[in-house]
C-alpha cells in the first residue's frame, strides 16, 4: 500500500494517524507536518496550489522546532 501525501499527492515517506495531532505526514516535497482530523477529511476538495498555501500558512504560524499543523480548512 502506498502512502500518499495529502498536500502534494506524491508518495510520502511516512504517514501515521495520531490521536492528538490528527494525521502526521513526512514527505520529501512538503516536509514534516500534521493535519487536524476534521481538516484531513476536507483537504481533497482543494487544488494542489491551495493545499500548498494551507501548508505554507501552517508553517508560518509554527514556532521554531514545532510541527506545522493544518487546521480549520473549512
Amino acid at each position: 500500500m502506498s502512502l500518499i501525501c495529502p498536500v502534494c499527492h506524491e508518495v510520502a515517506d511516512h504517514l501515521v494517524e495520531d490521536a492528538d495531532a490528527g494525521l502526521q505526514c513526512e514527505c520529501s516535497q512538503c516536509g514534516r507536518f500534521a493535519i487536524a482530523e476534521a481538516s484531513a477529511a476536507s483537504l481533497g476538495r482543494y487544488t494542489r496550489p491551495m493545499r500548498r498555501g494551507l501548508l505554507s500558512a501552517a508553517i508560518l504560524r509554527t514556532p521554531p522546532g514545532g510541527l506545522p499543523l493544518i487546521s480549520h480548512v473549512d
